[in-house]
């Protein structure tokens, strides 16, 4: 018997029909001597520190042992794995399929998580059979038996799954150890914030927190404008020319803007007589964008539609495998393999199954023998850019109007690959008035090609070049024009804030906002911060935790998040705390690493800072409406010591649900372990 074993139910579905269809009962398809099951993501997980802790550490208010500094760092020496109880039916139900299966299909994604969410549970209850590994990019009916036809061994993938368990192995160290640090020595010096700390998590606030203060820390810079109104003759309608200063100009700051207002007031001129140096046409294409990774998505969706990330995402997913009319979306290039070139004309059809009417116009005047830069094997690894799959299952009436607006982009962006470059013409005209040359640009469109198809988005998305549409006259080298040079005063302006889009992209391309050239270099070799299938929820749980707010779009980042970031050790906050660990990731991936190495490194660094924040105070200056909140929880002094306050803290075990805790509980000399549950907002006390 063969047993496949999906990430989730949709891809087990989608696998069942591949091999045929089947009866589903009991959690599973059974399709002939095949079974087909599934998972709900990762359903075996890293067991929490409780369990490496001594069975003497006192309990607090939910049962969980008490955090303490003597406990800490906490490193295990064989990490533990336990299964999810939300997911243990399910879990079951596998487990007694491998024990009658003689071979076991991982079908998981095609990404680092899917290849290990199977993998885990192949390791943790030690199936030994053989094992293959279905991988594949798409759910339409023809990508998935195309896949089931050409299984390969699951071995020559383990790897990916190496470097998710080192990642998550990474990401507990970083997480349950400083958080815990940081937090303690907070309410040691009488602070009441929980302290979170996260290897991607605490860079990407550092970023936003960065960006805020810059803006809030600006101050404008005057500066001069020098440009000429140049008239050739009265039947030639006059064009604008701007200053070009020498490379010896006085009066310049260190961006080449002009400061001095003495120099400004000696260039301004009317109807001065100058001379034309030079005039240079070149006729230029611009070929299309690539197709769509998520991240690219992610931001004209924020751009156009105004969605943040995770929206983004979840869209997506539901395009992938609900409706099964576009490829996986978790991807990180845009590029596609040129093996796919082939597939474009069952493509074009499938999009016009789906959408007939919407696109039929664009399909017809496509030349399907124009191979763009988009197909080039070199730039794909394991994914390729998003696309519409070969074969489609369903009608765009089937889909709500925010999945038609991205399977829009991803099949407009598909389209305009087989469309020729856009073709315009670039003139500029160099003139000289008094010694000074002073330049003029126009551009002419001659073909949009590829434009006119995604006309929307580009026009939209792209910034548009200020010398777009402007035509510049016919003149000669050394004709004679007149000119009134004008002064402009102008001032500097600030840097604009994150939206989601805007953030998704720094994360991807961290090392633009980098200074530092080696740390610059370091970054642009790695994937940024995150990774594609991580970002949307990173950014989602800095708002949860009230870190980002969200006015207008924008991303702001709270009093808390920066006092925290001002709290933690710059390495901890850096970017090139995640890049370097991503570049050991990838050669986890690639097989030239072991995972327990990377591991190791990790825990060394973990041990250090934990070590350091021992012996450290660490208070946070709290913003005013978390204050309140602690001067509301202050108002309640614990009964039985009576010398300390109380403070009112989230569940663990229920959902919206509060306890009270006397702060005597982190003081190890002296400890008071009063708890007390939570009654409206106050500690129920007991008289008596």
């Amino acid at each position: 018997m063969r047993l496949f074993i999906a990430e989730k139910p949709s891809v087990a579905e989608a696998v069942a029909k591949g091999l045929g269809g089947g009866r589903k009962a009991d959690g599973k398809y059974t399709c002939g001597d095949d079974v087909v099951t599934w998972c709900y993501g990762h359903m075996i997980e890293l067991a929490l520190p409780d369990d490496y802790l001594p069975d003497d550490v006192p309990l607090n208010g939910n049962g969980n042992k008490i955090w303490r500094f003597d406990d800490l760092p906490i490193i295990p020496d064989n990490w533990k794995v336990q299964p999810k109880q939300t997911t243990k039916k399910q879990l079951k139900i596998i487990q007694q399929l491998l024990k009658s299966c003689d071979v076991v299909v991982n079908c998981g994604d095609i990404d680092r998580a899917g290849q290990n969410i199977v993998d885990e549970i192949l390791d943790y209850y030690n199936f030994r059979g053989k094992q293959l590994r279905y991988w594949c990019a798409a759910m339409d009916s023809a990508s998935v038996k195309k896949a089931l036809n050409d299984l390969k061994p699951n071995g020559d993938f383990r790897s990916h799954g190496d470097a998710e368990f080192a990642r998550c192995c990474a990401d507990w160290l970083i997480g349950m150890n400083l958080s815990r640090a940081f937090t303690l020595a907070n309410y040691a010096n009488g602070g009441a914030s929980l302290l979170t700390v996260g290897r991607v998590q605490s860079p990407t606030l550092r970023v936003v927190v960065e960006r805020d203060r810059a803006i809030e820390n600006f101050k404008p810079k005057p500066y001069f404008k020098i440009s000429a109104l140049v008239r050739v003759d009265d039947d030639t309608p006059p064009y604008k020319a701007v200053w070009v200063p020498s490379g010896a100009q006085a009066g310049l700051d260190e961006e080449s803007r002009l400061i001095d207002a003495d120099v400004a007031a000696s260039l301004a001129c009317d109807g001065v007589t100058g001379v034309i140096v030079e005039r240079n046409v070149q006729p230029k294409a611009q070929r299309p964008p690539v197709c769509y990774s998520l991240s690219d998505l992610q931001f004209s969706a924020s751009k156009l539609f105004g969605y943040d990330a995770e929206k983004t995402l979840n869209i997506c997913q539901a395009l992938y495998e609900r409706h099964k009319v576009i490829t996986y979306p978790r991807v990180d290039t845009g590029y596609l393999p040129e093996s796919i070139f082939a597939e474009a004309p069952q493509m074009m059809n499938s999009i016009i199954m789906v959408a007939s009417s919407a696109y039929c116009g664009f399909i017809e005047k496509a030349d399907l023998s124009i191979k763009s830069k988009t197909w080039d094997d070199s730039k794909v690894s394991a994914h390729h850019g998003i696309v519409p799959t070969p074969s489609a299952d369903t009608d765009i009436g089937n889909l709500s109007e925010e999945e038609q607006n991205l399977y829009d982009l991803i099949v407009r962006r598909f389209i305009a690959q087989f469309y020729p470059p856009l073709r315009y013409e670039q003139t500029t005209i160099l003139h000289k008035f008094n010694g000074e040359k002073f330049k003029a640009s126009g551009r002419i469109i001659l073909d949009p090609g590829w434009k006119e198809v995604v006309a929307f988005e580009a026009n939209a998305v792209q910034e548009k070049s200020k010398d777009e549409g402007v035509i510049l006259p016919m003149v000669t080298d050394g004709q004679t024009v007149i000119a009134d040079i004008k002064q402009d005063r102008a001032k500097t302006t600030p840097p604009k804030r994150f939206t989601d889009g805007d953030l998704i992209k720094a994360m991807q391309k961290m090392h633009l906002h980098i200074d530092d050239p080696e740390m610059r270099k370091l970054l642009k070799e790695s994937e940024g911060l995150g990774t594609e299938a991580t970002r949307a929820s990173i950014i989602s749980e800095l708002k949860r935790r009230n870190f980002l707010k969200v006015e207008k779009k924008n991303l702001i980042s709270t009093a808390v998040a920066r006092e925290i970031i001002d709290i933690l050790p710059p390495d901890v906050t850096s970017p090139l705390l995640s890049a370097r660990a991503e570049e050991r990731l990838s050669q986890i991936e690639k097989g030239t690493l072991d995972k327990y190495q990377f591991i190791k490194e990790q825990a060394a660094f973990v041990s250090s800072h934990v070590e350091a924040v021992k012996t450290k105070k660490v208070t946070v200056s709290l913003s005013s409406d978390v204050a309140k909140k602690k001067e509301k929880s202050a108002a309640w002094m614990c009964p039985n010591c009576k010398t300390r306050e109380l403070m009112r803290r989230p569940s663990k075990k229920k959902k919206n649900s509060y306890f009270w805790m006397c702060k005597g509980v982190f003081d190890e000399k002296d400890q008071c372990k009063s708890f007390f549950n939570d009654v409206k907002g106050k500690p129920e006390i007991k008289k008596g």
